[in-house]
């Protein structure tokens, strides 16, 4: 998944542009080699945020007794909102150490202002320069295969958020919380947003307590 998704952000039109001339799918598939270096570089730019959070939470992760590689998937897959999950475990463990907590949350506000600008400038800036360079038939060539590109990212997605849904279930086993069918579900739906509820809840519970 992991070397799937990165290469869709960094390399994907190239890549399908190798696969459509190489078994002709599409012969009308003619970009020149400026045209599909913009426009990949368009869909990086696009993606370059999760690349940034996927890295460096793979960086980080040990230091949080993370494991490296499920939280370099989290970051990649989804973006900023993982941020939102880090911060809660960040709380977690450094609850009792104010200078330590303080650190830790600058530095995920950094990243977020960081990948919401890289955001704003491939929205605003490349995508129209790429309707201005190409001409109609190559620039819809681009969206269709963008378009495929999105449809296996988002594929990969859904099998993340299966995996996040078996996980949250054994943590609600392990602490004995109500309704896990619900939570389950909630998972598989709504992506990582009930894990984020799930554990700013544990924390509440364990400051009751």
């Amino acid at each position: 998944m992991i070397v799937t998704l990165i290469s869709i952000y960094l390399i994907g039109l190239p890549l399908v542009y190798t696969v459509i001339h190489l078994i002709g799918i599409d012969p009308d598939f003619n970009l020149s080699l400026i045209n599909l270096f913009l426009a990949n570089l368009s869909l990086t730019m696009n993606n370059l945020g999760g690349l940034i959070i996927g890295m460096w939470m793979f960086y980080n992760a040990e230091s949080l007794k993370q494991d490296k590689w499920t939280w370099l998937l989290i970051g990649l897959i989804y973006g900023q909102y993982s941020l939102l999950l880090i911060a809660i475990i960040m709380i977690m463990q450094n609850i009792n150490s104010r200078l330590d907590l303080i650190n830790s949350i600058r530095k995920i506000l950094v990243l977020l202002i960081i990948t919401f600008f890289l955001n704003i400038a491939a929205k605003s800036l490349l995508t129209p320069y790429l309707t201005y360079v190409m001409d109609a038939t190559n620039y819809g060539f681009v969206i269709k295969y963008t378009s495929l590109l999105t449809i296996i990212s988002y594929g990969l997605m859904i099998l993340m958020n299966i995996i996040l849904a078996i996980k949250l279930s054994s943590w609600i086993k392990s602490i004995y919380m109500p309704k896990r069918i619900i939570w389950i579900i909630a998972t598989l739906f709504l992506r990582v947003f009930p894990v984020i509820l799930f554990n700013v809840l544990t924390i509440t519970q364990k400051e009751n307590y």
